[in-house]
């Protein structure tokens, strides 16, 4: 069950087994402590033990509050990324690197559409031959 959803990359087996006899001896279900298991790695500040004594409810609000503010940054980040690049691109320093790549690019673009049309050409050839 858990390997489904790759939790063997976070936890030991060891700790797996412990977490997975917690749930049968707490009488929560494996899935519950999964949850728990995905807040304590948002929210490294909390033990196991405090987020067990937590609704669901609540440990999915410590989920999505922490999973929305990391999507937040990383589209904060992408945004501040994408502006920089475009400050390079229009740069007077870095404007020719890019029109050069930009050219370069477009022209391997163009020797492989050629080198494809040359080789189907090819192929044509050959099978007509045969």
């Amino acid at each position: 069950h858990f390997d489904n959803n790759g939790i063997f990359g976070k936890v030991s087996q060891e700790t797996l087994e412990l977490y997975a006899e917690d749930a049968v001896l707490s009488g929560r279900s494996v899935g519950h402590i999964k949850l728990i298991m995905r807040a304590l790695e948002f929210n490294p500040q909390f033990t196991f033990n405090e987020l067990k004594e937590l609704p669901v409810n609540e440990l999915i609000a410590l989920t999505k509050e922490k999973h929305d503010s990391l999507r937040d940054v990383s589209k904060e980040m992408k945004t501040l990324l994408e502006l920089e690049l475009n400050n390079l691109k229009t740069s007077a320093k870095y404007n020719l690197v890019f029109v050069e790549l930009s050219t370069t690019v477009f022209i391997i673009n163009y020797n492989l559409l050629l080198y494809d049309r040359v080789y189907r050409t090819l192929e044509i050839i050959t099978f007509t031959v045969w």
